[in-house]
């Protein structure tokens, strides 16, 4: 797992250290302020890119993995289903529906879908991440050399 705060600081570097050469660009621009101006655009593309691709493989495996468990559940709902619509009392109708109330609640639970949030969440965060830093590394050696 990365640190957020490491992330936050990163981008707060890069963010003034682009800013600050924004302001002092001139017309025509440099060819280096041309190379970092069209890095900026194009990273932040390819990091959204990587992230939507993160995140649809994070879904994939979560549907994947409930869709296997989708036969065993329908062998659990079927008789619950049918003791709802059998009920003969008011009594036995409400047990019938707490109890398939519960088999429909309990897979989504058992999936732990909050974890796969995060999990997901993370994943989406990392190409951001990983140019965040590696372009704090990079420009802040550059300012040193100045």
């Amino acid at each position: 797992m990365f640190a957020t705060g490491e992330m936050m600081l990163a981008s707060a570097e890069v963010i003034g250290h682009r800013t600050g050469r924004m302001s002092t660009a001139q017309l025509p621009l440099s060819e280096k302020d041309q190379k970092e101006f069209t890095l900026m655009v194009q990273e932040k593309a390819e990091a959204g890119q990587e992230a939507a691709l993160a995140l649809a493989e994070q879904a994939t495996r979560t549907a994947t993995r409930m869709a296997m468990d989708l036969p065993m559940q329908m062998m659990t709902l079927g008789p619950l289903a049918w003791g709802l619509a059998s009920s003969q009392t008011m009594p036995q109708f409400l047990e019938a529906q707490m109890k398939l109330g519960r088999a429909l609640v309990e897979p989504l639970t058992g999936h732990d879908l909050a974890h796969d949030a995060m999990r997901a969440g993370h994943a989406a965060m990392k190409p951001y991440h990983r140019r965040a830093t590696a372009n704090a590394k990079r420009l802040s050696k550059r300012s040193a050399h100045k």
